[in-house]
């Protein structure tokens, strides 16, 4: 998917995966890390294009520790 930065903030696209959480999460485990700590982020819309959003996000943090 593409991220369309707001003209009002400044003109840009940036590409975006959106990722299944269990699946990250043993990503992260099989590469030899191990998660401290999370935290989410209730965000509001993310817009897609053409007037499309995705409604009431969740952004999700991690801190890793190597083992």
């Amino acid at each position: 998917m593409l991220q369309h930065v707001p003209e009002s903030i400044y003109k840009a696209v940036y590409p975006i995966n959106l990722l299944g959480y269990n699946e990250l999460k043993d990503q992260i485990e099989q590469s030899g890390y191990e998660i401290v700590w999370e935290w989410n982020f209730y965000g509001g819309q993310i817009p897609i294009k053409d007037g499309l959003f995705f409604r009431d996000t969740v952004d999700k943090g991690m801190l890793l520790k190597k083992r």
